[in-house]
């Protein structure tokens, strides 16, 4: 199948509103081949769960997000990783059964209900912090003043490295998202690579000091952890601990902006939640269904198979686009419409389907839900900055997310509850 008009994800403005690409797709061609990017685009929800159900047909092993072999430059990134470096490892994100499942069962139980729940007073603590630390100016850009640092320090904390460092590791985990794009220029590409090797670098040193002497912290577990009675070769470590450092704050960083904005263009719910917060975790999952983070997957085609009813030949790339999932008629009633009281809102995509659904979902949510309650109880007058641009949204390949938001409010002293 066809569309009328040829549709890209190559092109950055369909990236930043991709929502009318994504119902055109999806009455004209929900599985289609995007000549711009080289994949095969699925945006039903009813195909993406279809192809996350089936791990023996869609591989989670593709060259998209981690060995690049489809780059110009693959064999200088693969000499540069061989030689300062760790050559990336299929262990938590790119990985298929059986061996998935053995590196995430290291990892799940830190991420368990009953510990992101014992966790709420210090991420409660942190928030407080950082709207004392801005509550006296009265103007601030949301990202580089709130949103990056929240998950940043939560993430340090949580995997035992130094919350000073949260500069560099933000700077590094920008670079992991970055070069995802299938289009980078190949100088680009080397440039990246260099610092993530520099962060691979990072993490190999502080886990090694772990395995040394044992600490607090999540990287300590996984740098002790044991597989099959063997601890992981530092390959295997040096992976998953990157993922984790990448997984556990970019995502949260870009929700906690669309939150945001959503509310300061709804003053009425704006009210409401203020008013009654026991709203605000239906609000957060409406906000994650209609700005998925990270709106895009990819999945390798094992065998000549077909979907929808198009062929698909082994090798080919597959898109699942879960923004597009996200917003499926044929699953979500009104699916343009933010409606915390949705009743189904917690089927989105935005945390995957399958075997790959995000280990981390609890500990964001729990970001998210603490964030809003505190920002709209002790900064209840934010508002837009009117005399900044009005926000846009980016045109990265892999995030959804607002380039910046400046706000305004009426200054307050720091640990200053409001009358």
């Amino acid at each position: 199948m066809t569309t009328a008009a040829p549709i890209s994800f190559a092109d950055p403005e369909i990236r930043r509103c991709p929502h009318a690409a994504y119902a055109q797709l999806q009455a004209e061609s929900p599985v289609y081949f995007d000549a711009g990017t080289g994949f095969h685009v699925v945006t039903r929800y009813a195909d993406i769960a279809w192809v996350n159900a089936h791990p023996e047909l869609f591989s989670n092993m593709t060259s998209q997000v981690f060995d690049r072999s489809h780059s110009p430059v693959a064999a200088e990134v693969a000499r540069r990783y061989a030689e300062r470096g760790f050559p990336p490892r299929h262990t938590l994100v790119s990985n298929d059964p059986p061996s998935h499942g053995q590196y995430r069962a290291l990892v799940d139980q830190a991420f368990a209900r009953k510990n992101v729940i014992g966790l709420e007073p210090s991420i409660r603590a942190v928030v407080d912090e950082l709207i004392d630390e801005l509550a006296g100016r009265g103007r601030i850009e949301f990202f580089q003043d709130f949103a990056v640092r929240l998950p940043m320090y939560v993430i340090t904390q949580e995997l035992g490295l130094p919350r000073e460092d949260w500069p560099q590791l933000k700077l590094w985990s920008d670079a992991a998202i970055e070069q995802i794009n299938p289009n980078l220029a190949p100088a680009r590409e080397l440039e990246l690579t260099d610092l993530l090797i520099d962060m691979q670098c990072y993490l190999h040193r502080h886990a090694m000091a772990y395995r040394a002497a044992p600490g607090p912290g999540l990287l300590s577990a996984v740098a002790n952890a044991r597989i099959d009675g063997r601890l992981l070769e530092d390959g295997e470590l040096v992976n998953i601990a990157t993922q984790l450092m990448v997984a556990g704050n970019e995502t949260t960083t870009t929700a906690l902006g669309s939150a945001l904005w959503s509310l300061l263009e709804a003053p009425a719910l704006h009210a409401q939640l203020r008013a009654d917060p026991s709203r605000i975790s239906g609000f957060v999952e409406e906000v994650l269904r209609l700005h998925s983070p990270v709106p895009y997957i990819y999945r390798l085609v094992k065998a000549d198979t077909e979907l929808a009813g198009v062929p698909l030949a082994a090798g080919a790339v597959l898109m699942l686009a879960y923004g597009a999932g996200n917003v499926d008629p044929g699953k979500f009633e009104c699916p343009e419409r933010l409606d915390p009281e949705r009743r189904n809102a917690r089927e989105h995509m935005t945390f995957g389907k399958g075997i790959h659904f995000c280990i981390g979902h609890m500990l964001a949510r729990t970001e998210l839900r603490i964030a809003l309650e505190r920002l709209l109880c002790r900064l209840p007058d934010l508002a837009l900055d009117p005399t900044a641009p009005p926000p846009r949204w980016s045109s990265s390949f892999q995030a959804h997310t607002l380039e910046r938001l400046d706000l305004v409010f009426t200054p307050v002293s720091a640990g200053k509850e409001p009358s």
